[in-house]
């Protein structure tokens, strides 16, 4: 509190540190920039002696958080214009000393608690004007909904498997690397994150092993080609036998191991090209076997984060999921 004093009472220092601080909030994605503004927070409630002045810098807390969110997500379509075109490129890219923060949490409304003491007429004013947020956000979403056709069943189920994995744990883990050190024609990975270098090692392996495509499914895609009339169809790279999707500002991170992986070992990848996420995590081994669930591969994914996923070998999802990556591969 000593420092604060210091700076409100030294116009220099206040504006060159206010100028520091608006220059690494711009530079962040609102989920970074919750957090770094939860951390100044966390040492100001921690610097105060009182119940009173922690009340105080908690219920600031709430306020900012709740301002940031409005101004970065929540100002309607002309605001989200305004904002995005503000961001850089690297907004989203995970800091050199974050590198396994695979996915950012920004707390919901339902999750502020505001605090005990006083306010409460504020509070009741603020809970109407987002309760009319929500409406309109509501009557936006009302739209009617494409109705989607299910996925065929088998109609023999016999021989048929989906055994579920969850992290943290080494049975799951054992279990992606056996599916993936199967893969004898072609391997599909669309993975948010891929910083885990013992995956990347598994990948390597395949790669040095010779996965090739063979001749059935040569002339498959020949036929594929021309019925879905895809551009950048596995025809087009017969001997890109691994390839990775990922999400692009992912692909920029420090830990990330697909840029190694394409100039070392040539084990081509892409990714998305916009501010959203590229937030699938699947892989598809010799059309045969799919993996899918939220684990990315990732060390915090393996060895801290409750994850899960599904190995399975149903042709049905098996042909959906290969639709999708070959519906990304051309688009991206």
């Amino acid at each position: 509190m000593e420092s604060a004093s210091y700076i409100m009472n030294t116009e220099d220092d206040r504006r060159l540190l206010t100028a520091h601080l608006v220059d690494d909030l711009e530079s962040k994605q609102r989920a970074n920039t919750t957090r770094l503004l939860g951390t100044m927070f966390n040492a100001a409630s921690l610097a105060c002696s009182k119940q009173r002045d922690r009340d105080v810098v908690e219920w600031l807390r709430i306020c900012v958080l709740a301002a940031v969110k409005v101004s970065t997500g929540g100002g309607g379509k002309a605001s989200a214009k305004a904002n995005a075109a503000r961001m850089s490129s690297d907004a989203f890219v995970v800091d050199d000393d974050e590198e396994e923060e695979d996915d950012e949490y920004v707390p919901s409304d339902e999750e502020v608690v505001a605090p005990k003491k006083g306010g409460r007429s504020g509070m009741k004013a603020a809970g109407k004007t987002k309760a009319k947020a929500r409406a309109k956000e509501e009557d936006k979403e009302n739209v009617p909904l494409e109705v989607v056709k299910p996925i065929p069943q088998p109609t023999s189920t016999k021989g048929l498997y989906a055994k579920p994995y969850f992290f943290p744990g080494k049975d799951g883990f054992l279990a992606l690397v056996e599916a993936i050190d199967s893969a004898q024609k072609t391997l599909d990975c669309c993975v948010f994150s891929l910083s885990d270098d013992s995956i990347a090692d598994v990948l390597i392996r395949a790669k040095k092993r010779g996965v090739k495509v063979s001749w059935d499914v040569v002339c498959g895609l020949w036929f594929g080609l021309f019925t879905l009339n895809m551009k950048g169809s596995r025809l087009n790279s017969l001997f890109e036998q691994i390839r990775i999707i990922t999400d692009n500002q992912q692909a920029k991170g420090k830990g990330s191991d697909v840029q190694r992986l394409q100039e070392e070992h040539k084990i081509p990848y892409k990714t998305d090209h916009s501010q959203a996420f590229m937030h699938h995590k699947f892989a598809v081994i010799d059309n045969k076997v799919l993996v899918n669930g939220s684990y990315n591969w990732s060390k915090n994914a393996r060895t801290r984060n409750n994850e899960n996923f599904i190995i399975s070998n149903w042709p049905n999802c098996i042909e959906a999921f290969n639709i999708e990556f070959e519906k990304l591969w051309a688009k991206f």
